[in-house]
């Protein structure tokens, strides 16, 4: 969350940066002196719904789009999620293992991000 923030803020200066997902601890971690300056709040896939629901907003007649880089890990699970059965845990988890990149450094490489570690040599 907070390399991709810092990304976003870099590139695009005036940009307010919203982390939404299933992760209840991405909110603390927005408080880290070393990402509150790129990440502006934080909530949960819960708490969005909420929101939409407080704006009668029906998600399901907006059109859809396809989250492509983004990995596994990125697309399941956290304690914020909206799944609540088994039905719907399998529908994640496939969703999940239909990502592009299948790692976190995978899905964060495609912005160039992540440089490649420099070789050191052995002094022996």
């Amino acid at each position: 969350m907070g390399a991709i923030a810092k990304y976003i803020k870099e590139t695009t200066p005036n940009a307010k940066v919203v982390f939404i997902g299933p992760c209840t601890a991405k909110k603390a971690e927005v408080q880290l002196d070393s990402v509150k300056p790129y990440v502006d709040a934080a909530m949960t896939f819960e708490e969005l719904q909420a929101l939409f629901d407080s704006r009668d907003i029906d998600i399901t007649t907006l059109d859809e789009s396809e989250l492509n880089n983004a990995s596994y890990f990125g697309r399941i699970g956290g304690a914020g999620c909206l799944t609540h059965g088994p039905k719907n845990k399998t529908q994640v988890d496939n969703y999940g293992m239909e990502a592009y990149e299948k790692t976190i450094l995978e899905a964060v490489s495609v912005l160039d991000l992540v440089k490649p570690a420099t070789p050191v040599s052995n002094p022996e």
